[in-house]
C-alpha cells in the first residue's frame, strides 16, 4: 500500500523504523499538505461566515485551490522514496565500479525531483497565504498561523534534502542549478510566511537565563 494511504499511525511507525525511506522528504510532503489542508479549512469557514460575505467568492476559490495542492503533495510523499530509492541502493555499491559517478550523478537529479516539486507545490501554497491570510475570519487566525508555520518548515525540510543530495555531486553545474533554485524559491516562501507570522514569537535572544 501506498505511504500516502496509511491511516496516519501506521505512516508514523513506517517512518519511524530503520528503513531510509520514508524519511524527512516524505515527512516534509505530509507536512506541507497538511499546511494547505489547514489553510484551506481557513478559507471554507470564513466563506460561510457571513461577516465575511464580501470575500466568499475568493475564499471558494482559494479553497479549491488549496484542495488540488494538497492532493499533488500527498502523491510527492511516495514520490520522494521512490525517486530516493536508486540513491539509496548506491550507497551500498563499490564506489570503483564501472559507472559509478554517472549512475550516482543520475540518482542525485532524480532524488531532487519530488522535494523540488514540494517546492514549487508550496511557493503556491504561501502565495495563496499572502493573498488572504488578511481576509480570513479572525476566530481561526491561529489555526492559519499554524498553516503557515507548517508551510515554512516544510520547504526548509525540502531545501536541506536537496542540499544534502547536491552535496554528492557539489562543484557541478547540476548542483549549482539546483540549489540556486531550491534557495530561490525558499527564501520566498519564508518571507511570505514570516511577514504572516511577524511578531509571534518575541525575541528573547536579550533575556537573562
Amino acid at each position: 500500500m501506498p505511504s500516502s494511504d496509511l491511516p496516519i499511525s501506521s505512516f508514523i511507525t513506517e517512518l519511524s523504523s530503520a528503513s531510509p525511506a520514508p524519511g524527512g522528504g516524505a515527512a516534509a510532503a505530509l507536512a506541507a499538505a497538511l499546511s494547505s489542508s489547514l489553510l484551506s479549512m481557513a478559507a471554507l469557514a470564513t466563506s460561510e461566515n457571513g461577516r465575511y460575505s464580501a470575500v466568499r467568492d475568493e475564499m471558494i476559490a482559494a479553497a479549491e485551490e488549496l484542495k488540488t495542492l494538497c492532493g499533488e503533495l500527498l502523491s510527492l510523499i511516495d514520490a520522494d522514496a521512490e525517486g530516493f530509492a536508486p540513491l539509496s541502493d548506491l550507497y551500498k555499491a563499490p564506489k570503483d565500479s564501472e559507472g559509478f559517478e554517472q549512475k550516482r550523478h543520475n540518482a542525485v537529479l532524480l532524488a531532487c525531483r519530488a522535494p523540488l516539486d514540494m517546492l514549487h507545490c508550496l511557493d503556491k501554497v504561501s502565495s495563496i497565504l499572502g493573498r488572504i491570510g488578511g481576509s480570513v475570519s479572525r476566530s481561526i487566525l491561529s489555526d492559519v498561523r499554524c498553516a503557515a508555520l507548517l508551510c515554512s518548515a516544510s520547504a526548509k525540510c525540502c531545501a536541506a534534502t536537496i542540499a544534502a543530495n547536491t552535496g554528492l555531486i557539489k562543484g557541478t553545474p547540476d548542483a549549482g542549478l539546483i540549489g540556486a533554485e531550491s534557495a530561490g524559491i525558499t527564501a520566498a516562501i519564508c518571507d511570505r510566511t514570516d511577514a504572516f507570522t511577524a511578531g509571534l514569537f518575541p525575541d528573547r535572544s536579550a533575556e537573562v537565563l
